[in-house]
């Protein structure tokens, strides 16, 4: 039992979450059930115990038989509340609130977010989440990114663009261009997913689309 309490405790100061909250809500149910199932056995021993010892002191046999009814109550209690528990963890509610807005705040206040739209999440217990958003990014701070993080390149691209004549010249290097901006709009939507991740390391899964 102990060893379950710890483990519980543990995983709850990981979720940053209450002990209880864990108990009821957490991703652990070996754990939990382990736990519940100890404490009930400890709690049936003390129970029996007792009225076995105030039934012979005042030679009443029925506080032996409340006791017996006390212990088959308390674990169907703990039964119940297993299965009920156990059914809701498979069952993906939405994320809390205040977790979703966290997340949507850290996007629009990312430099190369405008706006943020169709948010959807999910969540099964307080160590994995689902979120979904579909992102309208800023293209000209995308492109002033990739400008002021590769300095070299762009100063090998314009001297090789001083030196076109053709038109065609021209728009074969303005597509290698474009599509290198391009690519680096995929690794800024790495970042931002790294740095979503690092806030809520319950969010498992990030899927945000381009709008």
């Amino acid at each position: 039992m102990a060893f379950a309490y710890r483990q519980i405790a543990s995983s709850a100061r990981q979720a940053s979450t209450t002990f209880w909250s864990y108990l009821v809500k957490g991703g652990d149910p070996t754990s939990v059930q382990v736990f519940l199932e100890d404490c009930s056995s400890v709690t049936g021993v003390l129970v029996a115990g007792t009225c076995l010892s105030l039934s012979n002191y005042f030679s009443l046999p029925f506080i032996d038989s409340l006791g017996s009814i006390t212990i088959g109550i308390l674990l169907s209690a703990v039964a119940t509340f297993l299965i009920k528990r156990n059914i809701s963890g498979l069952v993906e509610r939405s994320m809390h609130p205040a977790k979703e807005a966290s997340i949507i705040g850290l996007l629009e206040a990312d430099s190369i977010v405008t706006s943020v739209h169709d948010v959807k999440s999910t969540s099964i217990g307080p160590e994995w989440a689902r979120f979904k958003a579909e992102i309208l990014f800023n293209g000209e701070e995308v492109a002033r990114k990739y400008i002021a993080s590769n300095p070299v390149r762009i100063k090998t691209d314009l001297e090789t663009l001083r030196a076109l004549n053709t038109d065609a010249e021209i728009q074969e290097w303005m597509t290698k261009h474009s599509a290198r901006v391009v690519a680096s709009l995929g690794t800024e939507v790495d970042r931002i997913e790294l740095e979503i991740k690092a806030h809520h390391p319950e969010v498992k899964h990030i899927d945000l689309e381009i709008l």
